[in-house]
């Protein structure tokens, strides 16, 4: 018998943000990790924002595998760590 994964959509989200942070910088400090788990905290699991930035996610990666232009993400940059990692 196998078990099943059972994958959220907080799960899925903060599996994207995570290996985004270890993609663009590698090796991660540990004060990167604590800004990313403190935006994570606070503004997707207190907030229940998750849902919203997957849909956000989700029309950006179809834009750019399908030449559509997206505002650069590193003017988002000052803003939040996790919008420029997911």
């Amino acid at each position: 018998m196998q078990c099943r994964t059972v994958r959220t959509r907080l799960n899925i989200y903060v599996n994207f943000c995570q290996s985004g942070l270890e993609k663009r910088y590698s090796p991660v400090s540990d004060e990167l990790q604590k800004r990313l788990d403190y935006e994570l905290g606070v503004i997707i699991k207190s907030m229940g924002f998750v849902d919203y930035f997957l849909i956000v996610w989700d029309f950006i990666h179809f834009a750019k595998n399908n030449g559509v232009m997206v505002w650069d993400v590193e003017v988002r940059q000052a803003v939040s760590l996790r919008t420029v990692l997911a």
